[in-house]
């Protein structure tokens, strides 16, 4: 991966720290508002991706979907801009660590996976309500303030329903264990797949494993289009029977039989209305797919 070069101070206000993460897009680095005097995340893309317009379209995409969210539970962006042809975004820094370090751990807490799930369903269904498809829902990009709520990071890949393609038909990005199976199969990325993605990254939390796993990005992607886990009930039997429910629900292979909306899957959640219809009004416009996998997912090799 080529370097990311930057100076020590950004547009002669944020102080430029040691890296924290790393991404496919690029790296973030710890920073320091110095006109505010709080602490920043800076989110660089790869100075050998910035050369390339669509992917700095997409970059610069980010920055629109993410500024144009003002949620509890999505990780806020307070500035963008350039430095040495390389575009940046300032984020939001939160103390806690990602849901991918605590289930290395093991599976969480019930109530707290409920909690958790409350707090992402809120950041989908404002992102949804805005036509902005996250498209990378899963533990890594799930992010814990002080006091313990989860937060939705990362629209680097979200795209505006409303936006112009900007990227390679044929394609689809995302992570193969989260991806809804009609996005593997080819199909564009909406509001139903965001919830699978989301079902699935609930169900690891409650049972300590993915549903869908194998040997390579191939088999798991297989596994995802011609397997049905177990019932996250059967896997942990003391849970809250709405909560489980939901999570079931949202991995449907049909999207005619997942939630409509993230307001629906709240309401099942929540205990109330069971048909997962609520009443809730019709999904947003699907958008094209993009880049990662190939579009058609053929079986392993045997």
């Amino acid at each position: 991966m080529q370097a990311t070069p930057e100076p020590d101070v950004l547009a002669g206000r944020y102080e430029v720290g040691p890296v924290i993460g790393h991404g496919g897009m690029g790296e973030v680095r710890r920073g320091r508002d110095q006109r505010l005097g709080r602490d920043v995340a800076i989110k660089f893309l790869r100075a050998d991706l910035a050369a390339q317009p669509e992917v700095r379209a997409r970059f610069e995409h980010e920055a629109r979907a993410a500024a144009a969210l003002s949620h509890p539970a999505v990780v806020t962006v307070f500035d963008s801009g350039e430095t040495g042809d390389v575009p940046y975004l300032v984020m939001e820094c939160l103390p806690g660590d990602t849901l991918a370090d605590r289930l290395a751990d093991g599976p969480l807490d019930p109530g707290r996976v409920r909690t958790m799930a409350d707090d992402l369903l809120g950041a989908l269904e404002a992102a949804h309500a805005l036509g902005v498809i996250h498209r990378d829902v899963k533990p890594g990009n799930v992010l814990f303030t002080a006091d313990g709520r989860a937060k939705l990071a990362d629209f680097g890949i979200a795209k505006s329903t409303d936006s112009l393609d900007q990227t390679v038909t044929g394609l689809v990005i995302g992570t193969p264990a989260y991806l809804a199976p009609e996005r593997l199969a080819g199909a564009a990325a909406s509001p139903a797949s965001d919830l699978y993605s989301l079902g699935v990254v609930l169900y690891e939390a409650l049972t300590g494993e993915r549903p869908f796993r194998g040997e390579t990005p191939i088999e798991i992607a297989h596994a995802v289009a011609t397997s049905t886990p177990t019932p996250a009930a059967e896997r942990r039997p003391a849970a809250d029977p709405h909560l489980t429910a939901a999570v079931d629900r949202a991995m449907a292979r049909d999207v005619e039989h997942r939630f409509r909306t993230a307001g629906a899957m709240r309401v099942v959640l929540t205990g109330g209305d069971r048909s997962g219809t609520s009443n809730e009004t019709a999904v947003f416009p699907a958008v094209d797919a993009t880049v990662a996998l190939p579009a058609q997912v053929e079986p392993p090799a045997p």
